[in-house]
């Protein structure tokens, strides 16, 4: 296992009470009431004897504790897909939050971020994704050179600098993201009727809109992140989606970025087998299924992905009398109406 000898991270034992999950290297952090924590995927748990977190026990957010170093350590890899691909990073929200803004700043358009619940790829152990419009690896990289890529010797930006820094280049991209939306909501309005399901597409623009805001506040009291190499992603997970379909489900067809996200964002997939198997079996939607009014001939359902019920899946019969399927995530459901509707 590699070694390390730094002031702001130590080899953790994560328990769930009497049940070890894993040993891996923490950044640690002064919790509010004093104590020493570590953080794990976002949140800072006391740091006990033997070097042991329990997540089983309480935890408070990284943005409320005080960070011991001036610089954290943090890697990323990349996975791509058709039309869209994921940024893995691992390391806290701060981390994860100057990905983004370093990203949009670069011009790339950011879909969504969230928690990471896949298998960890070879020499990561991501703790986030962000979903954005697929470009070249290498605009990717160069976007995040100044996050990942920052020598450990250049001074630290204070904390006016990163606000202002904030507020120059995150709220235009706020902008632009928010134009683009009205743009799709424009589009959903000349082919669905004034109905509350127009009301519900308001409702959820507004709420993404507030937690972009939320969101862009919390990252200007966090620093960005030295460097560590990028390695590449195996694609066992999408390639383990991609048999079963052909060989239990051949009526079946995935479509868009389908296979990627059940891969990245389904920590466990046997809600999704079972209502894809019911699926493949029908001539029609069997129960469960609810007919989408924005996008004719399209069903919706929703599934576990392991940690909740965020687990979208809408199918279509097709041409040759099997079904097209997307799976996705309830925080893209507007922009997935808007591009099954133009289907």
């Amino acid at each position: 296992m590699e070694q390390r000898d730094t002031a702001n991270q130590r080899e953790v034992a994560v328990m769930d009470g009497a049940e070890a999950l894993e040993t891996r290297f923490c950044d640690l952090w002064v919790m509010p009431d004093g104590r020493m924590g570590a953080a794990w995927r976002g949140l800072v748990f006391a740091l006990t004897d033997g070097d042991r977190i329990d997540i089983s026990q309480s935890a408070v957010p990284v943005q409320t504790c005080r960070t011991t170093a001036q610089v954290q350590r943090s890697r990323y890899a990349v996975i791509s897909g058709a039309t869209e691909a994921y940024v893995l990073v691992e390391g806290d929200r701060a981390v994860c939050d100057g990905a983004v803004v370093a990203l949009r700043g670069a011009g790339i358009k950011v879909l969504r971020m969230g928690r990471y619940l896949g298998d960890p790829p070879e020499g990561v152990a991501p703790d986030w994704f962000v979903r954005i419009a697929t470009v070249p690896d290498e605009a990717i990289n160069a976007a995040l050179a100044g996050v990942f890529d920052r020598s450990a010797n250049d001074p630290t930006p204070s904390l006016q600098e990163l606000r202002i820094r904030l507020l120059e280049t995150d709220l235009l991209a706020a902008r632009q993201r928010e134009a683009g939306l009205q743009a799709e909501l424009a589009t959903l309005r000349q082919r669905v009727a004034a109905t509350a399901e127009e009301a519900a597409f308001q409702q959820a623009l507004a709420e993404e809109a507030l937690a972009e805001e939320q969101r862009l506040r919390a990252w200007a009291e966090k620093q960005a992140a030295a460097p560590v190499p990028r390695p590449a992603v195996p694609p066992r997970l999408q390639e383990e989606v991609a048999l079963v379909l052909a060989m239990l489900l051949p009526k079946l067809q995935l479509v868009r970025d389908s296979a990627t996200v059940v891969a990245v964002e389904f920590a466990g997939r046997r809600a999704l087998w079972r209502a894809l198997g019911e699926l493949h079996t029908s001539a029609m939607p069997p129960a469960g299924w609810k007919k989408i009014h924005a996008a004719e001939g399209w069903w919706e359902r929703h599934v576990s992905n392991g940690q909740d019920d965020a687990g979208r899946v809408y199918a279509r019969r097709s041409d040759g009398g099997g079904w097209d399927v997307l799976v996705s995530h309830k925080g893209d459901q507007p922009r997935d109406l808007a591009w099954l509707a133009r289907q």
